[in-house]
């Protein structure tokens, strides 16, 4: 993983902890947001892993 995608994880993260301060359990809207920034990290982990089987495949 390159530390573009290690910073942009690292201030996705610091949303989340951001949005559970702020999340007394009854906000459906923060739910949602919180649900849509996982996604969007799973998507940038799992991008930087085939980044990583890409180089591999190439013998880079």
């Amino acid at each position: 993983m390159n530390e573009y995608s290690r910073g942009f994880l690292e201030a996705l993260g610091w949303i989340l902890d951001q949005l559970d301060e702020l999340d007394d359990g009854n906000n459906e809207v923060i739910k949602e947001l919180r649900r849509r920034i996982r996604d969007i990290m799973e998507q940038v982990v799992r991008g930087a892993s085939m980044g990583i089987a890409y180089r591999r495949y190439d013998g880079v």
